[in-house]
């Protein structure tokens, strides 16, 4: 949990949780107003800031998980509200003029069961195989799962934290980094660009492909925020043996290529980079498992799979030096398979 999320007692006795330096203050007692939850019911405070990277654009997340869904009249007048059938799945409430808000998500339990056991399933495939996951969690569960999971449970703790495992967090973590990962066919259009003289498309590519190579190294460390936008704060809170790397890719981001020649040199140049996250990665998986395939396990696996292919031609070849080149140095290095098949 982070420090925004730590709560303090105010005068009379109560819980209060401070964000961004206090401009934002909210009671427990607030909490439980607006959750409009059962007894039983589990109610995690949750959201960028109780995560810690939030800022004063960010909503509270309030998550009610209980055995149905509220109707209205236990919800009673909100600002927008979210229905689902006769039932309410959400709604929002502005705190203040301020523009901070309070978005409140209802979930049952039968639901938190089923994200749990897409995930599950999802990881079977994901260690399975070292290629690319190109299935990705249905729309909301990962995102709902890592609130979950960077939240704090202000209701019925105990049921809460028995739901949950830090394996489980780190299969979800694990499913984020096989979908972030890289595959061969980013880098092919990578060359392909190239090989046209669009180098402006090649660098384009070569951009996004490394900001979400480092976002899966940050998986790999366990991290299970998987929006887009937050993918430059991951990468600051990456242990610090790999925030040289994490300035070395921010650096490359933020250069200035105005020439054709200075593009190709930083086309390659990001090659090497990218050579080095695979490089970090080796080290994370080999210490994250056996919940992630070792880099040995990973070249089995690969050599596997090769020999399963019905054809050997150049693609292919080329295609499985790169996945190799993910977990070992034996192989040549992406610098060398870019040119040689650009």
């Amino acid at each position: 949990m982070s420090e925004a999320a730590k709560a303090k007692l105010d005068s009379t006795g109560g819980r209060i949780y401070e964000f961004l330096g206090g401009q934002l203050v909210v009671s427990e007692q607030e909490i439980f107003e607006r959750a409009c939850a059962l007894p039983g019911d589990m109610v995690v405070l949750s959201g960028t800031l109780v995560e810690g990277i939030g800022n004063k654009h960010s909503d509270i997340d309030l998550y009610v998980i209980g055995d149905e869904l509220p109707d209205a009249q236990r919800v009673g007048p909100r600002s927008y509200i979210a229905h689902d059938g006769s039932r309410v799945r959400a709604y929002y409430d502005y705190l203040s003029a301020g523009g901070f808000g309070f978005d409140v998500e209802y979930l049952t339990r039968a639901e938190v069961e089923g994200w749990k056991d897409e995930v599950l399933s999802l990881y079977e495939r994901a260690r399975a195989s070292t290629k690319i996951l190109r299935q990705h969690l249905s729309d909301g569960v990962g995102d709902g799962l890592h609130k979950l999971r960077v939240g704090r449970c202000v209701q019925n703790a105990d049921e809460y934290a028995a739901f949950f495992d830090e394996d489980f967090w780190n299969k979800l973590a694990f499913i984020f980094y096989s979908n972030r990962k890289g595959g061969y066919p980013e880098f092919k259009d990578i060359m392909g660009a190239w090989g046209s003289g669009d180098y402006d498309t090649s660098l384009h590519i070569m951009r996004e492909t490394m900001r979400f190579e480092l976002a899966a190294l940050c998986h790999l460390h366990g991290m299970t925020n998987g929006r887009t936008k937050w993918l430059f704060q991951n990468y600051k809170r990456l242990p610090e043996r790999f925030q040289g790397l994490v300035r070395e890719v921010m650096t490359w981001l933020n250069s200035e290529r105005l020439t054709d020649e200075a593009k190709r040199d930083s086309i390659l140049t990001g090659c090497d980079i990218i050579d080095r996250i695979y490089r970090a990665d080796a080290i994370m998986l080999r210490e994250r498992a056996p919940l992630s395939y070792t880099p040995e396990e990973a070249l089995r696996m690969i050599e596997e799979e090769y020999a399963r292919e019905v054809v050997h031609d150049r693609q292919t070849i080329a295609e499985y030096e790169h996945r190799r080149r993910v977990f070992t140095t034996a192989v040549p290095d992406i610098r060398s398979l870019f040119l040689a098949s650009a």
